[in-house]
């Protein structure tokens, strides 16, 4: 996507640091979403320290052009571009919600994924659950299945949807690569590495989440570390802030201090590096905008506004439960269900029925994953992103056009377009938590 020259923006307050909550962001192509609480992870993510086994998932997800949020009930809404039908969810409840490109993904409370919107690469056939967590990318999407292991479809070109044999924690699927988090706090990344986006840094981690072509990682102290391509300042953490939640933005990223304040930096050419005044209990970031939820469950988004992605719908909505994809937003409400709204041309928009733990936005498609940990997804299909599985899982991660997730046994799969091996993760380990980014996967 091309990228306009904009100044640098950073909102950043000198302050004193907080203390990291020791809360695990299982992220999406941008934005955060969490364990549910009822999520049965392996021996070997329940034994790791630095992450929780019990966690609440995400509320709001900044896709493209277009945003998700989950309402009280686990209603989905979502606003924005619905060229794709991304942003017109599926009846029912949710328990997550994943905004991607062009389409949006959510997960049920049985633990099966559902997306809608564009599936011309197969980002939204999802394969089957149970799913712990979804990640939409751009035109993939990935899912964490409750033994750890990750699953994507979708876009293959870069390897992004092809992820190895680990075990998971959590999974982010970006454009071109994807990232998961291993059980012992380690990233592994797959998929296009030209702007050094898929090489981790040393970790422990506590959450990793990836954006086009860069990537960032939260220390247990909450410090935060980014790597990648940096040409608007989107890897140049602030020095001396703490976050419980780090959101890799297209060329922008932002941060969730312990007391609710939002700082970003990298990217304003729209506004969505300026967050408002006050408190918020997540943060998402997309491309060109971004998307917060207050403590009293509103939805309050910034940046650019083309397709209605940063006009949210009225309402309630669940705390941490959005997800911003390329160009549209989903979210979950209370009742599990998906809501889309933003650009809708490949149905991306047009979430499936029934009732979600979590949702992937992508480029232009979404996955969600069920409570029994079945994955749907729905809207652009072009590399096979969206594609059904048998698989069951506990995340999912949707990338520009590929998807990961991560399956019961703690396994990554990925599909889609893999031109850069973002499809295409390493073998021979477990992840706690996997992200998409928007051109490439981290782990």
């Amino acid at each position: 996507m091309h990228q306009t020259t904009a100044s640098l923006h950073r909102n950043i307050r000198h302050r004193r640091p907080h203390l990291i909550w020791l809360l695990l962001g299982l992220s999406g192509w941008f934005f955060l979403v969490a364990l549910p609480a009822h999520a049965h992870t392996p021996d070997s993510v329940r034994s790791y320290p630095l992450v929780p086994s019990v966690i609440m998932p995400s509320t709001i997800s900044a896709g493209g052009f277009h945003t998700c949020g989950m309402t009280s009930d686990g209603t989905a809404v979502c606003w924005g571009s619905n060229s794709a039908g991304q942003a017109s969810p599926p009846g029912g409840t949710f328990v997550q919600v994943s905004a991607g490109g062009f389409h949006t993904c959510g997960i049920r409370p049985g633990g099966t994924i559902e997306c809608w919107g564009d599936d011309t690469y197969a980002q939204s056939t999802t394969p089957p659950g149970p799913f712990l967590q979804v990640s939409a990318g751009y035109i993939h999407t990935c899912g964490l299945k409750p033994d750890g292991t990750v699953a994507c479809w979708g876009d293959h070109s870069y390897g992004k949807a092809a992820p190895p044999t680990w075990t998971f924690v959590q999974v982010s699927a970006g454009k071109i690569h994807t990232c998961g988090l291993k059980p012992d706090g380690t990233v592994a990344c797959w998929g296009d590495n030209s702007s050094d986006q898929s090489t981790p840094r040393p970790g422990p981690f506590v959450q990793v989440d990836v954006g086009n072509a860069h990537t960032c990682g939260l220390k247990p102290d909450g410090t935060p570390l980014c790597w990648g391509e940096n040409g608007k300042g989107q890897s140049l953490s602030p020095p001396g802030l703490t976050f419980k939640q780090i959101e890799a933005g297209g060329f922008h990223t932002c941060g969730l201090e312990s007391d609710g304040t939002v700082d970003c930096w990298g990217d304003n050419t729209y506004g969505q590096s300026s967050p408002p005044a006050g408190t918020f209990t997540q943060v998402s970031a997309s491309e060109y905008h971004t998307c917060g939820v207050r403590t009293n469950g509103a939805i309050v988004c910034w940046g650019w506004d083309r397709y209605g992605q940063s006009t949210p719908q009225s309402g309630v909505f669940s705390q941490r439960r959005i997800s911003a994809g390329g160009f549209h937003t989903c979210a979950l409400k209370s009742n599990g269900t998906a809501i889309c709204w933003g650009n809708d041309e490949d149905g991306q928009a047009t979430p499936e029925s029934g009732t979600f733990t979590q949702l992937g936005s992508g480029g232009a498609h979404t996955c969600g994953v069920r409570t029994n940990g079945t994955l749907d997804c729905w809207g652009n299909n072009t590399d096979g992103q969206v594609i059904t599985t048998t698989r069951t899982f506990w995340q999912v991660s949707t990338g520009e056009r590929h998807t990961c997730g991560i399956d019961t046994n703690g396994s990554i799969a990925c599909w889609g377009l893999d031109n850069s091996g973002q499809s295409s993760p390493p073998a021979g380990n477990t992840f706690v938590q996997v992200s998409a980014g928007f051109r490439i996967p981290s782990a």
